[in-house]
């Protein structure tokens, strides 16, 4: 009972969330969930998606009883898990809801890489899949490093985000992932053959923040539609906040009353405006070297040895914006 108020005292004075009180949430029973052998369980999320064919924001409900519990079983620790990763998500698709600036999204809930399912059995781990949506994740842990797939549907270009640059990303799981996408989106044009793009992201400086820095990324891309480098970037701070939302959703059974702002200051294209043109023009030609274009062919299996040093890039990319 000590450490869980000393918890609570010190996570609600980092981030002084608002005096409001916590906006209800209505909970629905009988979502469909998918499990594995993996001692870490899926979370479970219930999505009511408008039916209006115009409305491209994303509507739905999540069951926070059913959040709760799981991380309740799963607590967070230095390494997260795939319950930390599919609730999180699960959390942003309703916190999110009604922002007139988020477009669809959805995601696989990542057990499904951790056994081998047929490509098939995949939309039992997606729910309500639509497929007029702007981003799709795919949130990948192979041994036990996490890494972000994000398939953008409408120009059929998937996007890779690693957050340790240099480890070389297994054959069987990009071949799965390009599968899982072209089966869910029925598309005849597989992705083994386009370019899969490799943008430069933000770099873990250890060996056990992986997961921190992949919710980073999806919330970058559900908030500003693109990976951005941050000024004054600090991952423990990125750990705290994200145990904060954990922590609220775990206590309060509902949707969290507030959104901890990032660590640092994103650096977004109006922020570069101010800029001096020379500057600018430095930007734009270092950018052509932050972005990397591979086809599956141009991938090496090689040992996954973490390098012995690991520095931030200098991340300078254009907008994705979503359409």
């Amino acid at each position: 009972a000590v450490i869980l108020s000393l918890l609570t005292n010190d996570l609600m004075s980092s981030f002084s969330p608002p005096t409001s009180s916590c906006s209800s949430s209505t909970l629905t029973d009988g979502s469909s969930r998918s499990t594995s052998s993996s001692s870490s369980t899926s979370a479970a999320e219930s999505d009511d998606v408008s039916s209006s064919k115009n409305n491209s924001v994303l509507t739905t409900s999540t069951d926070y009883v059913d959040v709760s519990k799981h991380l309740i079983n799963d607590p967070m620790s230095d390494l997260l898990t795939d319950t930390h990763i599919s609730n999180f998500l699960a959390i942003c698709v309703d916190y999110f809801n009604g922002n007139e600036e988020i477009k669809k999204f959805r995601y696989v809930n990542p057990t499904f890489f951790e056994s081998p399912y047929q490509i098939e059995d995949v939309t039992n781990f997606v729910t309500d899949f639509d497929p007029d949506i702007s981003v799709f994740f795919i949130p990948v842990c192979f041994n036990t490093h996490w890494v972000l797939f994000v398939l953008r549907p409408k120009t059929w270009r998937l996007e890779v985000y690693n957050s340790l640059e240099h480890i070389i990303i297994p054959s069987m799981y990009r071949i799965k992932v390009a599968n899982v996408c072209g089966f869910l989106f029925n598309r005849s044009s597989k992705l083994m053959g386009q370019l899969i793009k490799l943008p430069k992201c933000l770099q873990q400086m250890d060996g056990i923040s992986c997961g921190v820095f992949l919710c980073v990324y999806i919330e970058q891309i559900i908030r500003f539609g693109r990976i951005c480098d941050v000024v004054n970037f600090n991952i423990e701070e990125e750990r705290l906040r994200l145990d904060w939302i954990f922590f609220e959703v775990q206590h309060t059974q509902q949707k969290p009353s507030y959104w901890p702002p990032f660590s640092g200051q994103p650096i977004l294209l109006n922020d570069k405006t101010k800029e001096s043109p020379q500057r600018q023009q430095r930007q734009v030609e270092d950018s052509k070297d932050d972005e990397s274009e591979t086809s599956e062919e141009g991938y090496e299996d090689v040992e996954n040895v973490i390098p012995s040093s690991i520095h931030y890039p200098d991340c300078t990319q254009s907008p994705e914006v979503f359409d």
